[in-house]
């Protein structure tokens, strides 16, 4: 990806703080259960991210992002 220009850059944060603002308006026509039924659901996907993180650094033949091996002078 290229760099961005700052008129673009201004855009993808408007938007950005667009997104924000609609959430919290969102968030705050929720009932405490539904908010909590929300923050239960995000703590499981957090922990289940960071144990196949865990799981990928002690396994690494099976990360998801191999490398690709460059071919040596010999291998030409």
């Amino acid at each position: 990806m290229g760099y961005m220009q700052s008129g673009e850059l201004d855009e993808a944060e408007r938007k950005r703080l667009e997104r924000n603002i609609k959430q919290q308006k969102r968030r705050a026509e929720m009932s405490d259960e539904q908010r909590q039924e929300i923050n239960r659901r995000q703590r499981e996907y957090r922990a289940r991210k960071k144990a196949e993180a865990m799981q990928d650094n002690k396994n690494p033949e099976t990360v998801r992002h191999p490398s690709v091996l460059t071919p040596t002078v010999a291998g030409l």
